[in-house]
């Protein structure tokens, strides 16, 4: 019937979207959300989106709209939480979404809510999108699959062309801007081109590490497969398996991550604890172990970047949990861990972190232990159908097979996740889900079983709904922080003087920035962070009473900023006559942020006599 001809048709364009969305998430949403205080960036040349990260809020925006139109392609048929662990995965993430909500109840600045709620609802969104998928797609398996590995495969040559060439390209772009500026480039961007640590396509060198750990095995098992396919198959494998692990681990050296060397190696030993693998592998792997942690911290101590980073990750997971108990049901509040951990941090370093490095100290800390709980279900139940199939693949000495490198991989991510803010990269938790997913899936004598229950109309009607929820609020959320990040990009753009001429900075007109600057805060009227970057160009062109006014109004929204505070400090204190304010306010800079080396200096100097 042409209905159905044209049903057939849409369903297959609804699949088309999911793997084009799959595929694309490493490459264009290894962005990082929850920093609200800068702005994505949004170049004018639509041609440039090709090349460039995309503002990580596209993520629940798409990932909302996959999920209505999935729901009219594969409506509920189903549904049997006895009987189906895929059903039960996805709704763990919903779950997860709405248990976020109590994290609402604390906050004290509301970019970091809106942001968050956003995200993990989005996160939802295509949890649930690739259930309606895997459930009603014929060889959804493995099309999602061939989805992940061509990401994964553009994502290692973009590794290559930057390290091969673009480190050298963008210093010489720098060298000539800071020419024509007079001025110095900026200094982050500076320091990430001479360290020459790959990160692209994502923003972050240990996101792109915990990507290549999740994905990695699946690859080598994937493409050893496709080798039986060649005559001979043994050379073939002989050929194409170095190859592309020499490639693979090119790149994820070249990130020197840490934590993803780590991961692998508490993997491996998990591997070799929990599944009957043959004995000379077993002993091979607890000799070299021991030899290459021990190898790789003396490297760090000698040669590398120290341990300073791991001792500041043990002091986040540490103020994490005293958050937790000081607040166990809702949480201190999205976004207060930025603000909670520079009164309660016991290291001397003017470091303030906007999470704390770990998935779930993450949503318990900031959410509470409801919320702490649903994430470790969420992200340990695809273990239990995963695990049982693995058992008999390793019993038999099948390694190479797919659930085993799924869950390999999981695994691996899994504890990076707990040492990185994998939490906030949609890129990267948007491909864990698709492998948890993956992982859940029934095995071929589980596929009749799960199909067998029809839903009652009420529990469709009520699946249908929290789908529609779900939706509703990733697509809002997503399209109100698109829309204000553009506004607030268009304001940075006016105030940033870096790579400014001297001329272009005076051109710069007091009204421009007023006109931008109500624009955003009338887009966000929560955000204290346009005021600051209002405030930040004022004063670098000694507008002094402007720049109050904005610091003012910024600290009404962000009461627990030490920073404002401190730059109050400064405004009153250089503009003379206003002394004991200005000393009030370094005192709250210090009460904040006691820890800050910059506020503790201030504050002994004028103690001196």
């Amino acid at each position: 019937m042409p209905g159905n001809k044209l049903h057939t048709y849409f369903r297959k364009f609804v699949i088309a979207l999911i793997l084009l969305f799959t595929f694309l998430m490493p490459l264009k949403l290894g962005g990082i959300i929850g920093i609200p205080e800068t702005a994505s960036f949004f170049p004018k040349e639509i041609g440039a989106y090709f090349f460039i990260t995309w503002p990580p809020f596209i993520f629940p925006f798409v990932s909302g709209i996959l999920l209505l139109l999935s729901l009219a392609a594969f409506p509920f048929s189903s549904l049997s939480f006895s009987k189906d662990k895929l059903l039960i995965c996805a709704s763990l993430w919903v779950l997860m979404a709405f248990t976020a909500l109590l994290g609402i109840i604390n906050a004290s600045v509301w970019d970091f809510v809106i942001m968050q709620i956003t995200h993990l609802f989005g996160l939802a969104a295509y949890a649930l999108t690739v259930y309606l998928f895997l459930k009603n797609a014929p060889r959804a398996k493995m099309m999602l699959t061939a989805s992940i590995l061509a990401g994964l495969a553009i994502t290692v040559y973009l590794g290559f062309e930057q390290y091969f060439t673009g480190f050298d390209e963008m210093r010489d772009y720098l060298a000539k801007q800071e020419k024509i500026a007079g001025s110095q480039a900026d200094g982050v961007i500076k320091a990430k081109v001479l360290d020459r640590r790959l990160s692209t396509p994502f923003t972050s060198c240990n996101s792109l590490a915990g990507y290549l750990i999740l994905t990695t095995p699946l690859c080598l098992v994937i493409l050893w497969k496709l080798c039986a396919k060649v005559e001979p198959p043994k050379t073939a494998r002989l050929i194409f398996i170095p190859l592309a692990a020499a490639a693979l681990i090119f790149v994820l050296a070249a990130t020197r991550a840490r934590s993803a060397f780590l991961a692998l190696i508490l993997t491996t030993g998990v591997f070799i604890l929990l599944f009957p693998v043959k004995k000379w592998l077993r002993w091979t792997i607890i000799i070299l172990a021991p030899l290459i942690v021990i190898g790789g911290a003396v490297y760090i101590y000698k040669f590398g970047r120290g341990f300073q980073s791991m001792q500041v990750r043990i002091d986040y997971f540490i103020v994490s949990i005293k958050l937790l108990l000081k607040h166990p049901f809702i949480g201190v509040g999205w976004g207060d861990f930025f603000y909670d951990y520079m009164k309660l941090k016991t290291i001397y370093a003017r470091e303030a972190p906007h999470a704390p490095h770990n998935l779930f100290t993450a949503m318990g800390g900031q959410a509470g232990i409801l919320a702490l709980l649903v994430s470790i279900g969420a992200l340990f139940y695809p273990f239990r159908p995963g695990i049982k199939k693995v058992k008999k693949l390793i019993a038999e000495h099948s390694y190479m097979e797919e659930d085993v490198a799924l869950i390999f991989g999981f695994t691996a991510f899994l504890f990076h996740a707990m040492m990185d803010i994998d939490l906030q990269v949609p890129a990267l938790m948007g491909t864990a889900i698709a492998v948890s997913l993956l992982m859940a899936m029934p095995g071929p004598e589980d596929e009749k079983l799960c199909g067998q229950d029809k839903a009652k109309t009420t529990c469709r009607i009520i699946a249908c709904l929290t789908a529609l929820v779900i939706a509703a609020t990733a697509i809002a959320g997503g399209r109100h922080l698109l829309s204000s990040e553009y506004l607030f990009a268009q304001l940075e753009d006016t105030c940033k003087l870096q790579g400014k001429t001297r001329q272009e900075i005076a051109n710069i007109s007091a009204y421009e920035v007023n006109e931008k600057l109500e624009a955003v805060t009338e887009a966000r009227p929560y955000s204290p962070f346009p005021y600051s970057k209002a405030g930040e160009f004022y004063m670098a062109t000694s507008r002094f009473k402007p720049a109050e006014s904005c610091y003012e109004k910024a600290l009404k929204l962000a009461p627990k900023s030490g920073a404002y505070h401190f730059r109050l400090f400064y405004l009153l204190d250089i503009q003379g006559g206003r002394r004991e304010e200005a000393i009030k306010h370094l005192r709250q800079a210090n009460e904040l942020f006691p820890n800050h080396p910059k506020y503790k200096e201030a504050q002994d100097a004028l103690i001196k006599p």
